[in-house]
């Protein structure tokens, strides 16, 4: 057996889209959650057990556990399969081609690079970093799960070490640990307290190196791992890995800036903390979060006059319809210096978050004079831009109103003001980059027609309720059918009906599977659109008939206007003969749209 079957033989689909999408809840059969893909306000995102699959009715993304996979954590197959085998217990045998991938021999250089250090800040070499960690109150227990390391003072120990393991130069290079200088290469980090980077699922990917003793000139108090193959930064959130099962517990997620604000708050019992590690907040980073948590705190310099990638950051939340708070620790003190004077107001902060906007109102507004026009207008250029970020719209509305009640002006005029600036930002918008076109499948951006829609959704009754099937075949023909795929699903179907005597829905997708691999997924992902609404026969009687009527009014409209071609041309050529024989079938099918017209 093949690992990747035997991967969906061990684990449940719902089990693991439920560790990213925590809101997954049961619905007759099926489960129902918003789309962790794109912002929706009703759940259209469904998961199946049975079928093993999943999909979204609203940006028609879906597919198999893989699949997920491959979307939410933005990888390849091999990269998926490896997730995977992990979460099932599943080893893959060294054999296996998705082993011999770049990325999983530097993930192996990393792994061996993290014990190196680790077992280096443990000798006698180490003595340096292991007094910084004293002065910083940093514990053993908690050096080693954080699996802090040092980097020896030395140019190329690490090198050597790696090398002596099988590993090539360019690799270790290619891993983000050395630097090329010429024809050579030294270690990256040197006389460093080393903080190994690991990605969500506990895989190390890259290191941040505190330089101990005095700085050296040129080089930052920090060096991090740069891009790599494994590391994206934009990716990461530091300690995740461990931190996400508090988060989902707690249901917060507190963001803090560096690692050491990370290790303090682990160490005092506050463990859903995270950092972003000096960046600002990213888009990628909030999909992470989302995973386990709709609430952020923050507890980093958020002023609103301060770092305009902050507020960037700060902004995607926002947007992104996380529930955004702040943490307001004594000034001029980040959470491990908070920690380390008395852990108490580190946790009395977080049990007094206040929300993000309000934060904002009270910075702007303190130093602002309302009954002045010119502050007025300061105040509205200030927060109308944020408030109109928000995602949720009574939140929004909420504030818009507190806005309009403070300055004194009509709220519908703030609310043009946001609609207007919606309306210039794309003029703002650079054009010298080309833009994307995409031709695929409606999961890229293609939106479907009514008409689409409507012969997806009926194939998915028919199939469901195979009773109706007979009615359909009646009132449509193949022709009706303007959708190529869905045509030929229709003709497929319609061959199978009247060669099978009792049609079974199971025989059909049996025989589509052999003929039209492709369509039997399409029938699956129809029938799944069917089953979330947990229909009645009756129900799904009585919209089988509405939706087949409806086709053959596209249908009928389509030949009507053909038809009013034909006789134009036909009567510009004074061909008497065709100009009869088009209108009397103009006629014939205007009578019969007319009549499912008075039915409905």
């Amino acid at each position: 057996m093949k690992p990747s079957d035997q991967i969906k033989e061990k684990l449940n689909i719902v089990d693991v889209i439920r560790e990213y999408v925590p809101t997954l809840k049961q619905v007759g059969a099926n489960h129902k959650a918003l789309c962790p893909f794109h912002k929706e306000k009703t759940p259209s995102f469904i998961v199946s057990p049975d079928k093993q699959i999943w999909h979204c009715f609203g940006c028609d993304r879906g597919g198999d556990i893989f699949k997920f996979i491959m979307e939410i954590e933005g990888v390849e197959f091999k990269d998926a399969l490896r997730i995977l085998a992990k979460k099932a217990g599943i080893e893959l045998k060294p054999w296996d081609r998705s082993l011999s991938t770049k990325r999983s021999r530097l993930l192996k250089i990393l792994d061996l690079a993290s014990i190196f250090f680790q077992k280096t800040l443990e000798s006698d070499q180490g003595k340096i970093a292991q007094d910084y960690l004293a002065k910083r109150k940093v514990n053993s227990s908690v050096a080693e799960e954080f699996k802090l390391g040092y980097a020896p003072d030395a140019w190329d120990k690490l090198l050597s070490f790696l090398k002596a393991r099988g590993y090539k130069e360019q690799e270790i290079f290619e891993a983000g640990l050395t630097v090329k200088k010429g024809q050579r290469s030294y270690d990256r980090f040197r006389n460093r307290l080393m903080f190994p980077i690991l990605d969500v699922h506990g895989n190390g990917v890259g290191f941040t190196g505190r330089i101990l003793g005095k700085e050296i000139e040129g080089q930052g108090k920090y060096v991090n791992t740069p891009q790599t193959l494994v590391y994206d930064k934009s990716r990461i959130l530091y300690g995740l890995s461990k931190a996400k099962e508090a988060i989902r517990k707690q249901d917060l997620c507190i963001l803090v800036e560096g690692q050491m604000d990370v290790i303090a708050s682990h160490q005092t019992g506050v463990k859903n903390a995270v950092a972003v590690s000096g960046s600002a907040l990213t888009l990628p980073q909030i999909n992470l979060i989302k995973r386990f948590t709709q609430n952020i705190a923050l507890a980093f310099d958020v002023d609103i006059a301060g770092s305009s990638a902050t507020k960037r950051g700060i902004d995607l939340a926002l947007s992104s319809g996380l529930n955004t708070k702040i943490i307001q620790l004594p000034k001029g003190k980040d959470p491990d210096e908070c920690i380390k004077s008395n852990p108490e107001i580190w946790k009395k902060a977080i049990n007094s978050l206040s929300r993000i906007m309000d934060y904002y109102f009270d910075s702007v507004l303190k130093n602002l004079d309302l009954s002045k026009v010119e502050d007025k207008k300061e105040a509205a250029k200030s927060l109308l831009p944020i408030i109109s970020k928000i995602f949720d719209p009574v939140e929004r509305s909420h504030y818009l109103g507190r806005l309009a009640e403070k300055l004194k002006v009509d709220e519908e005029i703030l609310a043009e003001a946001i609609r207007k600036g919606r309306r210039d930002a794309p003029r703002r918008v650079s054009t010298s980059m080309p833009q994307r076109v995409s031709t695929e499948s409606p999961k890229q951006g293609r939106e479907k027609s009514p008409e689409e829609k409507s012969l997806e959704r009926l194939l998915g009754l028919v199939l469901k309720f195979p009773k109706n099937i007979p009615f359909v075949l009646e009132n449509l023909e193949s022709s009706d059918i303007g959708v190529p795929r869905v045509q030929t699903l229709f003709i497929f179907l319609k061959v199978s009906y009247n060669k099978e005597v009792p049609f079974s829905i199971e025989k059909f997708q049996k025989a589509l599977s052999k003929k039209y691999p492709k369509l039997k997924k399409q029938v699956d992902i129809l029938l799944l659109g069917v089953e979330k609404d947990m229909l009645a026969k009756e129900e799904a009687g009585k919209e089988v008939v509405g939706i087949t009527k409806r086709i053959k009014s596209y249908a009928l409209r389509k030949k009507l206007k053909s038809l009013e071609f034909d006789i134009k041309r036909a009567e510009r050529l004074k061909d008497k003969e065709n100009i009869n024989l088009f209108s009397r079938e103009f006629k014939r099918l205007s009578g019969e749209l007319a009549k499912i017209e008075r039915e409905e």
